[in-house]
């Protein structure tokens, strides 16, 4: 004979996930740019501008020796950590250029990967260029040099622990 088994208890379990992503806002960006303090006779060529993501800086110097000292904030307004996925990466200089550059927070202290900006900080930062007082010639024309600095700020992810 021909046998059918049918199972004649059976039970569907079922799991519902409701995933909310809260709202947050991601924010870091240039503020509070002050006025150069201005060494030897170095000049500003052109009034220096800001925006949230780019500041742009024009000077003169005419002199070896001279200097000028920018001041300004990175600013984290909104509401998720970050911090800087690497040190700032400076191009458009060599080693041997009579044009020196550095980009350090205000009190002096090196700008380093990782360094946090939570949420509603604000770091203060420096930036000085310099003709280097030590180069034994000087050109005889202009010459420009265009310097870049980039900082790349990122997510700061929580690890945890188990």
């Amino acid at each position: 004979g021909l046998s059918i088994g049918y199972a004649a208890l059976q039970q569907t379990l079922t799991i519902t996930t409701a995933a909310t992503t809260k709202g947050e806002t991601w924010s870091v960006k240039f503020a509070n740019l002050g006025t150069p303090t201005l060494g030897g006779k170095a000049a500003v060529s052109t009034a220096a501008t800001i925006t949230d993501t780019l500041i742009n800086i024009n000077i003169d110097l005419k002199q070896p020796g001279d200097s000028a000292v920018y001041t300004f904030d990175v600013t984290n307004a909104g509401t998720i950590d970050a911090k800087l996925n690497a040190a700032p990466t400076i191009t458009g200089l060599k080693e041997t250029d009579p044009v020196k550059y550095t980009l350090t927070y205000a009190d002096g202290t090196a700008i380093a990967a990782n360094d946090t900006l939570a949420a509603g900080a604000t770091k203060n930062l420096k930036l000085t260029v310099t003709y280097d007082s030590t180069v034994t010639t000087v050109p005889s024309t202009d010459t420009t040099y265009t310097i870049t600095a980039v900082m790349l700020y990122v997510q700061d992810l929580i690890t945890i622990q188990e």
